[in-house]
């Protein structure tokens, strides 16, 4: 089809889940040769806006308290967007507003289910009235989606992640790098704490273990003390917490065990690593045995066994142990393992099929 200028509306430009997705989707589009620019605004300087200008994205932010106003009204014209994409959550009344200024088509996209309470211009009535399409790449979505009947079309579109942003590399040969990665919030963060509080215990049963917390949230004041705690017992430096990092390719291919869930755990997997998968949930090993429910569960996201509040556990931390014992003293075997999860879940994720998904999403609102 021909080239079209997109506009993806975000309410600020912060590394989370939502704006992982929107920045392999623009990384896509422009290969396909649309042109793609984001809308939100400035939240700090930690945030995803210089990795989207080296993609060519043209990264339109302003200051205000709130999304939508004046001035992104008047960045969205300057820019003048063929169709705006926005998720259903915070993003949308920007999106609204854009949308009644210039009168172009909104497609929304679902990265939740579409039940419960929500903020005025939020709701589904109004997401629905204001949007020309909805999507979403989750199968169970899909489903609540058209259990509504909306009036408007509804489409699946195929979850992806950029071969130019993340690719497999070679296991690790040398040492034994523990990453966990994840935004470190209320809901996230309780497994995590337990590694940064076990990792002594760790450090004596795998001695050339390091282990890199790399990730947001406020929540890493607990990592930090932890960390400062385990290194002063095992007298090196082993643990360290990163913080915000734009880029998690290079974490990755450093990495020889991934502790992480939703889409760093999506990731952490399609770059060739092993990944022990949980969230709020507890999932556990992805093997070939459970990976269709690690998808279900979107990597403990979603659901698994159990939600960590509802009981005391060190799940992860004794993963961790049987993992290293059971799997890593043979590497090439395990190389393999994963190497196989990898073509796996790649065949659910074509790049080049979700943009064809996308493009014919394009022709149904144009």
């Amino acid at each position: 089809m021909s080239p079209k200028r997109i506009l993806i509306c975000c309410e600020g430009f912060i590394i989370d889940g939502v704006a992982s997705y929107e920045l392999h989707l623009a990384a896509s589009l422009i290969k396909r040769g649309h042109t793609v620019g984001f809308l939100g605004r400035w939240m700090g300087p930690h945030g995803y806006q210089e990795r989207l200008r080296r993609l060519g994205v043209h990264v339109l932010q302003y200051v205000y308290p709130q999304a939508e106003c004046g001035k992104a009204v008047d960045l969205a014209r300057a820019f003048a967007p063929d169709v705006l994409v926005s998720d259903a959550r915070r993003a949308f009344p920007l999106a609204m507003a854009v949308r009644h200024a210039l009168g172009v088509p909104i497609v929304t996209d679902f990265f939740d289910s579409p039940t419960g309470k929500a903020k005025r211009g939020r709701d589904l009535a109004t997401i629905e009235r204001e949007s020309a399409l909805w999507m979403t790449y989750e199968d169970w979505i899909y489903e609540g989606l058209r259990k509504l009947e909306p009036k408007i079309p509804t489409r699946r579109i195929r979850r992806h992640i950029s071969s130019d942003l993340l690719y497999p590399t070679p296991l690790q040969e040398k040492g034994f790098h523990l990453l966990c990665i994840s935004r470190f919030s209320a809901y996230k963060y309780m497994q995590f704490v337990k590694i940064a509080r076990h990792a002594s215990e760790l450090k004596k049963a795998i001695p050339d273990l390091t282990i890199d917390f790399v990730g947001g949230g406020w929540r890493q004041i607990y990592l930090r003390t932890a960390a400062m705690q385990a290194n002063r017992v095992a007298g090196e430096r082993f643990v360290r917490v990163r913080g915000f990092q734009i880029d998690s390719q290079p974490w990755f291919a450093r990495s020889s065990l991934v502790c992480a869930g939703a889409t760093s755990g999506y990731e952490a997997m399609l770059c060739g690593r092993p990944v022990i998968a949980f969230s709020a949930n507890w999932f556990g090993l992805v093997t070939s045995e459970n990976l269709e429910g690690a998808k279900r569960t979107y990597w403990g996201e979603r659901g698994g066994e159990y939600r960590f509040r509802e009981r005391d556990t060190n799940a992860a931390v004794e993963a961790i142990l049987d993992y290293h014992a059971r799997y890593w003293k043979d590497k090439s075997a395990e190389a393999a393992r994963v190497e196989a999860l990898c073509r796996a879940l790649a065949v659910d994720c074509d790049e080049s099929l979700a943009m064809d998904d996308f493009e014919e999403i394009l022709k149904t609102v144009l």
